[in-house]
């Protein structure tokens, strides 16, 4: 079993001790859907079928159930995705569509 494997069944643990059971599951190319806009895009464009840990599905579907809810004035905060590769390196993943500035690179 992976490191990912043993992530996501310590969520689904977790999430039964109050009774939650939700698909928390997606890939990176459907987390990266900005429809914020008039025009929908997906900000990953590459051709791997990646399975990712939806964190805002967990804060929308889950810690609100399990903390109560939210105002708008404090709304929860996440990223996008979450995985964990096959050397063990955890990635937490937030897609932006705008542009970069300043002189720091990634």
């Amino acid at each position: 079993m992976s490191n990912f494997d043993t992530f996501k069944n310590a969520v689904i643990k977790y999430l039964s001790i109050y009774d939650i059971d939700i698909n928390f599951l997606s890939t990176l190319r459907e987390v990266s859907l900005n429809d914020a806009e008039e025009k929908t895009k997906y900000l990953y464009t590459g051709d791997k079928n990646i399975e990712v840990v939806s964190m805002d599905v967990l804060a929308e579907k889950a810690y609100k159930q399990i903390r109560g809810t939210f105002s708008a004035d404090n709304p929860i905060a996440s990223v996008d995705a979450f995985l964990i590769n096959n050397k063990n390196n955890w990635y937490f993943i937030e897609f932006k569509d705008c542009p970069i500035n300043g002189k720091n690179r990634v």
